[in-house]
């Protein structure tokens, strides 16, 4: 079924090139390839900082990977290295445009976000200690958690509460800390935006080592699995500015490491072809 309707949805489309950013879509187009004998290329976009062996498919002609140590799992794995890109996860060019901080204010402003289902923690105690925290400013991105959002909307004075919103990276150009979960496209939109970050204890396997990414690479650290720790967590990491600028520094190290730009090159790359 899932490769009849595939197969409908190319010849409707007639793509000169397919992008994918799961793992499940790339083996689809990979034994797409396979059974028809079709050329059409297939760039996988790795979405997280790993190298799980259901990345990797016969029918892909490039990989985009988050990080040198991903393209050197890869070659270990067999892949060629002409055919791995080092371009971390692709993010809008917004993220890259706010990447800029300000000097160290007095008053520190605090962003959390739990992706766009808004997976946050639905503790009033938690908000309540939030709120009374001194000389910060807290903005709580609910995303779609519309119960979420009604039950926070305008009951604590020094915490603004948004729902979806398409001006992600304005408010993180504006944060001096992102509370997460760690998943690899806010990661990487943090990165873009040299956001340092303190992210919720994970339990999936791929958040998990997106975790031990950050923590490796200097970006941030992992809160307590203890909830009523956090907000002392989150007031000690605001006040660090040691911890801060360190985190931005690293960041900004790694974005060094990447192009940026290679699956844009490649686009056009496989444009010129088919022109």
């Amino acid at each position: 079924m899932l490769q009849r309707g595939l197969g409908e949805l190319i010849n409707a489309t007639r793509p000169d090139v397919i992008v994918s950013t799961l793992w499940s879509c790339s083996k689809a187009v990979s034994d797409y390839k396979c059974r028809t004998g079709k050329s059409l290329p297939l760039i996988t976009c790795i979405t997280d900082v790993s190298s799980h062996s259901e990345w990797i498919q016969p029918g892909t002609d490039f990989y985009i990977s988050a990080a040198p140590e991903i393209r050197n799992e890869l070659i270990g794995k067999g892949i060629e290295p002409q055919r791995i890109i080092v371009a971390g996860v692709p993010v809008r060019s917004g993220f890259r445009a706010q990447a800029a901080r300000e000097k160290p204010a007095a008053e520190k402003k605090l962003l959390i976000m739990g992706g766009g289902l808004g997976l946050l923690p639905k503790s009033k105690a938690f908000y309540e200690a939030l709120d009374t925290l001194q000389d910060v400013k807290t903005t709580v991105i609910t995303g779609s958690n519309v119960s979420l959002y009604k039950a926070l909307h305008g009951r604590y004075g020094n915490i603004e509460v948004l729902g979806f919103v398409e001006d992600v990276p304005k408010y993180m150009g504006e944060a001096d800390l992102l509370v997460t979960k760690p998943g690899g496209i806010t990661v990487f939109e943090a990165i873009a935006s040299e956001l340092p970050l303190l992210v919720f204890r994970p339990f999936l396997g791929q958040e998990k080592r997106n975790s031990e990414f950050i923590l490796g690479n200097g970006m941030g650290a992992v809160l307590p699995a203890d909830p009523e720790q956090w907000v002392p967590e989150i007031r000690a990491a605001l006040g660090d500015e040691l911890f801060l600028g360190s985190a931005g520094d690293h960041m900004r190290v790694f974005k060094s490491l990447l192009d940026e730009d290679a699956l844009q090159r490649l686009l056009r790359q496989y444009e010129r072809q088919c022109a």
